[in-house]
């Protein structure tokens, strides 16, 4: 009699074991799932107004300039996480400065494989205000280039993307 209830006793905690794993499981796919709709939720054009301005064409050794910039239309301030700017675009040129500085500058690789130049800044913008980012720098190889740049809006995640694209004669 003391070996059956030894066994119930241990099916009964191997089921209960067995439901805590299932409902952590079912926790955790909810929650991620839920992170993921919150995430693609976010929108950048509801705060702010984003213009990417970048020369069609350029000669190899000339000073190369581009700017974005990032007008607040929301009634909240916002801040300027971060801009990504493709390698593939930024191949042709060496950036010399940045205005306003970055923060922190590093490299990362995209879902897609895209590898992109992060330049973060943590800046605030007031609303119905503008900042101009300033980039700055020279044309050293000949060719085609193109990429994307994000403007991430408050977070990493909320960004909003522009395809540019210059020549380098």
């Amino acid at each position: 009699m003391n070996e059956n209830s030894d066994n119930d006793s241990t099916i009964k905690w191997i089921a209960i074991g067995c439901a805590a794993i299932l409902a952590i499981i079912l926790c955790c796919t909810l929650v991620g799932f839920g992170g993921l709709v919150w995430l693609g939720s976010l929108s950048p054009t509801e705060k702010a107004q984003i213009s990417v301005s970048v020369p069609i064409e350029t000669m190899i050794g000339e000073d190369f300039t581009f700017t974005i910039a990032v007008t607040n239309i929301s009634n909240q301030q916002i801040a300027v996480d971060s801009l990504d700017i493709s390698t593939t675009f930024l191949n042709g040129f060496i950036i010399e400065s940045v205005n306003p500085a970055f923060v922190d500058t590093y490299s990362f690789s995209g879902f897609d494989g895209t590898e992109y130049q992060t330049y973060y800044f943590e800046q605030v913008i007031q609303p119905r205000e503008t900042i101009t980012f300033t980039f700055e720098g020279k044309a050293v190889a000949s060719g085609d280039f193109s990429g994307e740049i994000d403007v991430c809006i408050d977070n990493s995640f909320n960004c909003k993307t522009d395809v540019v694209r210059s020549i380098v004669k």
